[in-house]
């Protein structure tokens, strides 16, 4: 099972890299930056605004895909409960 919490907690500042690979656009970043204090809930915010706009395409493998892409190697290693 995935660790939304962990996957948050270690991406910290890597959020905005993440909401502009999943193709959130600038005008939903500045609202996540505006919304939110913390990074932690900043990504929490990049996860759900990306699950509700792909709905089912919203898939681990597209999210592992994603962050190893950026290169958090971190969160992904925790994902795969490496």
């Amino acid at each position: 099972m995935v660790e939304i919490a962990g996957i948050m907690k270690d991406l910290g500042s890597g959020w905005e890299e993440l909401a502009t690979e999943l193709e959130l656009g600038e005008a939903n970043v500045r609202k996540i930056r505006k919304e939110n204090k913390t990074d932690r809930e900043k990504a929490y915010s990049v996860l759900t605004m990306w699950t509700d706009k792909e709905g089912e395409d919203a898939t681990l493998e597209r999210l592992v895909d994603t962050l190893e892409k950026i290169a958090e190697s971190i969160p992904v290693e925790k994902m795969l409960g490496m």
